[in-house]
């Protein structure tokens, strides 16, 4: 009498498995920074690392890194900002 077994992946191929989805989805995580710049209320343009997330509206808020230093800033602190490589 035949033997039916149903074939079970091997421990280590679901270990392979899962350390590439880690691995993947980490990625887009360590890059989140893109060059940009901001234009400050009195026509000032700051180029700094621009917190980019492909929004499909206006934020509420943008956070930029400056010079190793974190801003936020709201619609009223700032004219315009944009990062590099996408429209404004």
């Amino acid at each position: 009498m035949p033997y039916n077994r149903i074939p079970r992946p091997s421990i280590a191929t679901i270990a392979i498995l899962c350390l590439s989805t880690l691995i993947s989805q980490a990625s887009p995580a360590s890059y989140k920074f893109l060059p940009g710049y901001f234009i400050e209320k009195t026509g000032d343009t700051v180029l700094c690392d621009i917190d980019f997330k492909d929004w499909a509206k206006n934020p509420l808020i943008v956070v930029a890194n400056v010079k190793g230093q974190e801003k936020t800033f709201g619609p009223a602190d700032i004219a315009a900002f944009g990062v590099s490589g996408y429209a404004d």
